[in-house]
């Protein structure tokens, strides 16, 4: 029935924001390459490159792709369900010229959407992870490091839509990676904000252990609706985000869920009202009121809500501010304070004094993908170091 929250014990003094980087270790592609160009058929990849086209010099690609695409489709259902719209930009022909072509494109929007959130599925579900990587091999024996130093409880939130946690907690042997959706048969996948499920359901209450926010969703969670196709706020996993075999690395989602994907693409800078997303949020807010330090892994400080959800703490915090570290090879600290005041001006807020981020120098020795076994001790090394003074 999983672990009911525990408001006493919410862990150490340290939390972790993961962004595309520390997945791109686990070999997931950055939402940024055109993950579109070789899927399905001529007619998709021509939409596609003619909104692409209206995008482009902007990131993050895909999903702005996605966003536009959107955009566009509610423009068109917005002037096929509204007279006064169609009288006044196509006058009194719309009903015998115009309307058909819009369906046709309504038509055509709808089958690019689904398409694209299969790709979605497709490029950060579990068959994506490279298993016998360094990087994957290591990371739970980091994380079972530092959550204990944490006090046995480490606090992970991530912006990404992977599945790499249920992978590695379905997996895992003696660290218990969390979530707040059960797959067990009992709980139908349901997402709870009140109870913590262990992926693996035999280390269910053991310790130390990893807690999952996730503060984008997941490809692999969906919004249920009811009979008339309305959001029932019932927010289900399916079945496959942890893998298996190789013949059972595929998630299972149905044509027809592909646009419940409960997943809050960064272009779409709102929340909304998805008790998912806004739960998780209300939640890192809480962390950082106490937090010692936040350690950043491969995150770009371009969502403007999480951002500014850091600056606020900040903010309230005054004179007595959180250490923020970031883990990201190819930027400097002059980079990535001048992300977070690019991203704030979108608020508008002012940058708070103490939103200071320091480098963890940690360079692989190639590329991510092929850091040998040094770099990951030297990286463990480092953050054992933070945990410690943290924690003291």
């Amino acid at each position: 029935m999983g672990q009911k929250e525990d408001c006493e014990s919410k862990g150490g003094r340290v939390v972790i924001l993961a962004g595309a980087g520390a997945s791109r270790d686990l070999g997931y592609s950055l939402s940024g390459e055109s993950l579109w160009e070789n899927k399905y058929d001529q007619e998709f990849r021509d939409l596609m490159s003619q909104v692409n086209g209206k995008c482009r010099g902007k990131s993050p690609a895909f999903e702005l792709l996605i966003s536009t695409l959107q955009k566009y489709e509610d423009i068109a259902e917005l002037v096929h369900s509204n007279w006064i719209l169609q009288q006044h930009f196509f006058g009194p022909n719309y009903a015998t010229e115009t309307r058909p072509l819009l369906e046709k494109s309504l038509d055509e929007f709808d089958d690019a959407l689904k398409k694209c959130y299969q790709i979605m599925a497709e490029s950060y579900g579990p068959a994506t992870l490279d298993r016998e990587s360094t990087e994957y091999m290591a990371l739970p024996i980091m994380l079972k490091t530092l959550a204990r130093l944490n006090r046995d409880r480490l606090n992970i939130y991530t912006t990404n839509y992977d599945c790499s946690y249920q992978v590695l907690g379905s997996h895992a042997d003696d660290l218990a990676i969390c979530s707040r959706i059960s797959n067990v048969e009992a709980d139908h996948g349901q997402f709870k904000e009140d109870r913590w499920y262990s992926i693996k359901e035999e280390l269910q209450g053991r310790l130390p252990e990893v807690r999952v926010h996730r503060l984008h969703g997941c490809v692999a969670w969906f919004n249920d609706k009811d009979i008339n196709d309305r959001p029932t706020g019932i927010t289900r996993e399916v079945h496959g985000a942890g893998g298996g075999g190789p013949e059972e690395d595929s998630l299972i989602i149905k044509e027809s869920k592909l646009r419940d994907m409960c997943i809050k693409l960064t272009a779409a800078r709102l929340l909304g009202t998805n008790r998912v997303f806004t739960s998780a949020f209300e939640e890192f807010d809480d962390q950082l009121k106490t937090i010692k330090a936040l350690i950043v892994w491969g995150y770009s400080f371009s969502d403007l809500e999480v951002t500014r959800h850091i600056n606020e703490a900040l903010r309230i915090r005054g004179d007595d501010p959180f250490k923020i570290y970031f883990i990201d090879p190819p930027k400097h600290e002059c980079a990535v304070s001048e992300a977070i005041f690019e991203t704030l001006k979108g608020a508008p807020v002012r940058m708070s004094e103490h939103f200071k981020p320091i480098r963890i120098e940690w360079t692989p020795a190639q590329n991510w993908r092929s850091a040998d076994a040094d770099d990951t001790k030297s990286l463990t090394s480092q953050l054992t170091k933070i945990f410690e003074e943290a924690n003291q």
